[in-house]
This record gives C-alpha cells, structure tokens and sequence, in this order.
C-alpha cells in the first residue's frame, strides 16, 4: 500500500496523510501521520483516498535517533528524564548522518541534541541518555 493512498480524519474537520501500518480484527487501523511523525489507532471508517496533488508535497515529518547512544528500548524512567529535557525547549540539533532510504518516510537522520539555554554549559542530551545505557549494561 502506497502512503497516499490513504488520509484519516482523527477529529472533526481534520485531514492528515497517513501510511498504514496494519489492520486490527476489531476495524482499527494503525497508521503513521507522515506530517507529524505521530503514531496512532483510528477507526477503517476514518480513512479516505488522498487526492494526487496531495501526494505530490513532500512529508514533514523525518525519523530522528539521538546520536553518541546506541538504539535500544528505553525504560519508563529513561524516557521521562527524556522528555523533561526536550518538550517545550529550543534545542540545537547537529547532524550526524543521513540514512537514505527507497521510500522517503523510511529516511532517518542521526543527531545530536545540545540545550544552549545555560550561560555556564551546554547540555549535550546523549550524555544524559549514556547514563542510562550504562545502568541497563551494569544490570545485564
């Protein structure tokens, strides 16, 4: 299935593109909103064909993984101390690389998040994170 052969209405008057991911036995499908990076379940009734010049504009959203860390599944803990440095803050973002991928929703892009919003010291998130990955490695 092609990502625009699909959009979903989530609320009332609200269209977004979306790429299936599955179908569920019970009518839900899950789905990626490929503007806003979001994951979610919406009803089989909620999706409609997406006109061709709506597939022709480039996605917005663009998978991210944090750089100097290796990819795992983070505990609950993990990803709170997370979030409480990155929503709602301007960050830097310095670009490690760029994974091309055949489909441009595939394409993932590794960086460094910096919080410049101290005087005395940047905060350079995957020091953060190594924390953790240090902590899983000690427990294994």
């Amino acid at each position: 299935m092609r990502p625009c052969d699909h959009s979903s209405s989530v609320s009332f008057c609200s269209w977004y593109r979306v790429l299936v991911k599955g179908v569920l036995t019970n009518g839900l499908v899950s789905v990626f909103q490929l503007d806003y990076g979001k994951h979610e379940l919406v009803n089989c009734t909620q999706l409609r064909p997406l006109t061709q010049e709506f597939c022709q504009l480039p996605f917005q959203a663009i998978t991210a993984q944090l750089a100097g860390v290796k990819p795992r599944q983070w505990s609950e803990e993990a990803a709170i101390v997370f979030r409480n440095h990155v929503e709602k803050k301007p960050l830097v973002a310095q670009l490690e690389s760029v994974h091309e991928a055949s489909q441009s929703w595939d394409r993932k892009v590794v960086i460094y998040l910096v919080d410049t919003s101290q005087e005395e010291r940047d905060i350079w998130l995957h020091d953060i994170m190594a924390e953790f990955t240090d902590e899983m490695s000690n427990a294994a």
